[in-house]
């Protein structure tokens, strides 16, 4: 067995229990929909879609964790780091499948357009509902090309400097990320007990980011003295 058979092993498995135990905690979750005062657990493809989104973010904080940690251990930065890549793979393949479900849960009818090109002038320029969804287009264009960036011939094609600095549109992704779920939240008024760890997990590795920055920084101003 290959060692990156059993990165993919270890992730996978990581990722099918964390989307089994979050479907589990919102088949119990007390939020009801407002508009229809039904449960929200009562419906299978919003638990599917939600479960998928904060697995999503699981796996894209861990992800953004690799570099930050290895440079905090005393290591240098490197682009290509075998785990990371494993970890970026599963997140966007998680990230698409929320998108596929997500698509279901507010569009009218079998519109699925419903949710960009027949919302309100206001929903469309300035409403929660519309920038999310917008956000949410924007997510899947940078999911797939960094899904793309992940191949090896991807970099020998473009070259480190380049594969890099497009690799960088993940911290782009983060914030866009962030605003969406944000965003969603007010939209469907989800309670604090499912907002909170979010902010938590993205303060997280915004702070281990920040300080990983802060090392390389120092150790370049050493050497250059």
């Amino acid at each position: 067995m290959t060692a990156a058979t059993r990165r993919n092993i270890v992730v996978g498995a990581t990722v099918v229990s964390v989307l089994a135990a979050i479907v589990v905690l919102t088949g119990v979750t007390p939020e009801r929909w407002v508009d229809v005062d039904e449960p929200k657990a009562a419906s299978w493809l919003w638990r599917l879609s939600v479960s998928a989104a904060d697995t999503a973010v699981l796996i894209l904080a861990a992800t953004l964790l690799v570099g930050p940690l290895r440079v905090l251990r005393g290591g240098r930065p490197t682009t290509h780091l075998p785990w990371r890549r494993t970890l970026g793979i599963w997140a966007g393949g998680v990230a698409l499948l929320h998108v596929s479900l997500a698509v279901f849960v507010h569009a009218r009818a079998t519109r699925l357009w419903s949710n960009w090109l027949e919302l309100s002038p206001l929903e469309l320029v300035g409403g929660a509902r519309g920038l999310a969804n917008w956000l949410g287009l924007l997510q899947v264009a940078i999911v797939a090309m960094l899904l793309w960036l992940s191949r090896d011939e991807a970099l020998r094609r473009l070259g480190g400097r380049t594969w890099k600095w497009l690799q960088r549109s993940a911290y782009v992704l983060v914030i866009a990320v962030a605003v969406h779920a944000l965003l969603y939240h007010r939209v469907e008024q989800r309670i604090a007990a499912h907002r909170i760890p979010l902010y938590l997990v993205l303060g997280f590795v915004i702070a281990a980011q920040l300080a990983g920055m802060a090392v390389v920084l120092r150790r370049r101003n050493s050497s250059a003295t």
